[in-house]
């Protein structure tokens, strides 16, 4: 981490613009405290935006120098850094909102000046809390409800997510890493030997030279199908990067522990154990880019599960004896009448829509 994204380093900043801002905004200033910010404005190009921002949130922009104490020239060249300030933008919560309403407008002279100091500390927490929340969002890349999309990385790999799905991007220098929130993701990945591709799921860690390969964080595990090429899953060690002499090997050489998949193969990763099917069916696993979704004998709350992820009005089980019907067949992921007419045509289902649900239920046989 940078400096310019240490919350400590951030907060120490913001500090000192606030202590200048109410300064200038209190009364008179000697010429030597004028000389004091202005080579405190100098030295840093984050002094320089922790200022403006303070400025800009107080809606004061037009009163940084209201009596013109500052000759143009000094003026001009405090302000004209646009490339080195970054604008902010401020989520905008209860707390924040209310800081920020009770700020008086430009001139207001009249405030007590341990007001001033207070609404200021009150800001500068304000913006050091949002810039810690920028940072952790960097490089998040998440999908809602029936939304897919595609990223496109650095070095020429790309990541297709399907719906809601999550992931985080970290790259270095010694390693490309991609954190799977939550959901699922294809992978298509970029040759690179000396920097490989590892991805984090849920304990799961799997590792990629140059290949294609899908992630799907269930409930129930973390299921990895090999598209193409191989890759090496082992036991997830967090985000740092590997050692010299784990970073060195390739899929093609597993490190201790590690479960080799080459093309065509699966690996479903449980807390208790690492199954690999006999006979997977990768088509199935990576259908859901082609807007469908294939079902092998799966329990129709896996059914339903799925089918919410895509539709907004959801598929609803009210029937606990049906939990364990099972379904096999193909169906499309964003348009719910294929399934439903599935479902209608089964003995013992009954269908009930509204605007909102689609509610099975066991169908109720009356008495003779």
């Amino acid at each position: 981490m940078s400096k310019r994204t240490q919350p400590s380093l951030n907060a120490q900043i913001y500090d000192q613009a606030s202590d200048w801002f109410v300064e200038f905004r209190s009364g008179e200033v000697a010429q030597t405290d004028r000389a004091r910010f202005v080579q405190w404005l100098r030295a840093s190009p984050e002094h320089q935006r922790a200022y403006l921002e303070l400025a800009v949130i107080w809606n004061d922009g037009a009163c940084l120098d209201p009596d013109r104490k500052y000759e143009e020239s000094d003026l001009r060249e405090i302000m004209s850094l646009p490339a080195n300030i970054v604008s902010l933008q401020i989520p905008h919560d209860g707390q924040t909102r209310q800081v920020l309403d009770t700020l008086p407008s430009c001139g207001r002279a009249s405030t007590p000046w341990r007001t001033w100091r207070a609404l200021a500390a009150s800001i500068a927490v304000a913006i050091v809390l949002a810039s810690t929340w920028l940072y952790s969002q960097r490089g998040v890349y998440s999908t809602e409800v029936g939304e897919q999309r595609v990223v496109n990385l650095t070095d020429g790999s790309s990541i297709e997510l399907n719906a809601q799905s999550g992931i985080r991007v970290r790259y270095s220098d010694r390693q490309r890493h991609v954190e799977l929130l939550e959901g699922q993701a294809l992978f298509h990945v970029a040759r690179n030997r000396v920097r490989p591709f590892v991805v984090d799921s849920s304990g799961t860690r799997i590792r990629a030279v140059g290949t294609e390969f899908d992630v799907y964080e269930r409930a129930s595990g973390t299921v990895v199908s090999v598209v193409e090429g191989k890759v090496a899953i082992g036991v997830s060690r967090g985000s740092e990067a590997p050692s010299a002499t784990r970073a060195a090997s390739t899929p093609t050489e597993p490190a201790n522990g590690e479960l080799l998949l080459a093309a065509g193969e699966q690996a479903i990763v449980t807390t208790q154990a690492t199954i690999k099917p006999p006979k997977p069916n990768i088509a199935a696993a990576t259908a859901w880019t082609q807007r469908r979704v294939i079902f092998e004998s799966a329990k129709l709350t896996e059914v339903a599960a799925e089918f919410n992820r895509y539709n907004r009005r959801r598929l609803v089980i009210q029937s606990p004896e049906l939990y364990d019907f099972h379904i096999t067949g193909t169906f499309s992921s964003t348009e719910p009448g294929s399934l439903v007419r599935f479902l209608q045509a089964r003995p013992g289902i009954t269908i009930t829509e509204t605007a909102d649900e689609i509610v099975v239920s066991r169908s109720v046989v009356a008495a003779p």
